[in-house]
């Protein structure tokens, strides 16, 4: 991968670019993400900037339901969850 330096040199376009930090965020779509247990995973984000303090942002993260990821998703959620022993009277 270049880095910004040597494309700044090579590319007058790019200077400009920079110079300009036109940066548009993404404030929503699709992720790919990889989980060391579960695998690849698509989810759904939308980013969200509170009005009253631009300087905190909201990330969240969805799967579609019934999709492969919700599916790998729920795994993981279940390791977590207490489980329910019978209790045996006398």
């Amino acid at each position: 991968m270049r880095s910004r330096v040597s494309v700044s040199l090579a590319s007058p376009e790019f200077r400009r670019w920079w110079s300009e930090h036109r940066v548009f965020r993404r404030t929503f779509g699709t992720k790919r993400l990889h989980h060391p247990i579960v695998g690849e995973l698509a989810v759904d984000f939308e980013t969200l900037t509170l009005p009253g303090d631009p300087d905190q942002t909201l990330y969240v993260y969805a799967t579609p339901p019934d999709s492969p990821a919700r599916e790998a998703m729920n795994l993981p959620a279940n390791w977590t969850q207490p489980q329910m022993h019978a209790v045996v009277g006398t």
